[in-house]
């Protein structure tokens, strides 16, 4: 009997041995996911920064590079719209001083044809008309040359816009979630450890209960086998 209480207190032990253990290793488990699930929420929450930071940087630079194109669109604009019409300006006094230089060179010649007594005939006529082709020649040339200057402040600003930043800051990189870590399953740990400490007692118990019933005594006090006590027993 003593040795089946002794069993019946080693099952109890080795039970809650067993759970013990069983619940450590489950407790340590579920500590070791909630550490991974902090790091990976804090590596992510570094990745998210470290994107949204690029983004910031990448922005400011769109920023600036379109800003310094339209600067200088709108700059060398209003330097086309100037020049363009103080050589307007200029273009037309210098017409004006022409007409005016040729109406005076005319009524000049023609007091001179008068003082010399041809005002009037083929001889004037041709000299009118010489007068007025060398007048419609000379104003000729200075539209086309008026017209090329006009084009040259047009030219400085296509030439001036080739400077333009035209390339777009590059993207920053998408941000891609990492994979979830796995919650471990210690719900089977403690039952399991409870089925196998019953099942290591109740084998014990069984081997204790065996030792048990093979330890009868084989001989009699005084060494004699109780096989021959019982032939002298029954021999008389």
């Amino acid at each position: 009997m003593a040795a089946v209480a002794l069993g019946v207190a080693s099952l109890a032990m080795g039970i809650v041995g067993g759970v013990s253990s069983a619940q450590g290793a489950a407790n340590s488990a579920q500590a070791q996911y909630k550490q991974a699930e902090i790091n990976q929420r804090w590596s992510e929450f570094e990745k998210q920064m470290s994107i949204t930071q690029q983004r910031g940087a990448m922005g400011l630079a769109e920023f600036d590079r379109l800003f310094g194109n339209q600067t200088l669109e709108r700059e060398t604009l209003e330097q086309q719209i100037f020049g363009q019409r103080n050589y307007r300006d200029q273009m037309q006094y210098r017409t004006d001083q022409m007409v005016r230089s040729a109406r005076t060179a005319q009524a000049a010649q023609q007091s001179t044809l008068a003082s010399r007594g041809v005002a009037r005939g083929g001889t004037s006529d041709a000299i009118k008309r010489q007068a007025e082709a060398d007048f419609t020649n000379d104003l000729a040339r200075m539209r086309v040359n008026d017209t090329n200057q006009l084009a040259m402040f047009e030219n400085q600003r296509n030439s001036a816009l080739k400077q333009r930043n035209m390339r777009p800051s590059n993207q920053p990189p998408t941000y891609i979630p990492a994979t979830p870590i796995q919650r471990p399953n210690t719900d089977y740990m403690v039952p399991a450890a409870l089925m196998g400490g019953i099942a290591s007692g109740l084998g014990g118990l069984a081997g204790i209960a065996g030792a048990s019933q093979s330890s009868v005594p084989a001989t009699a006090p005084g060494g004699m086998p109780y096989s021959q006590v019982a032939a002298l027993s029954l021999g008389g």
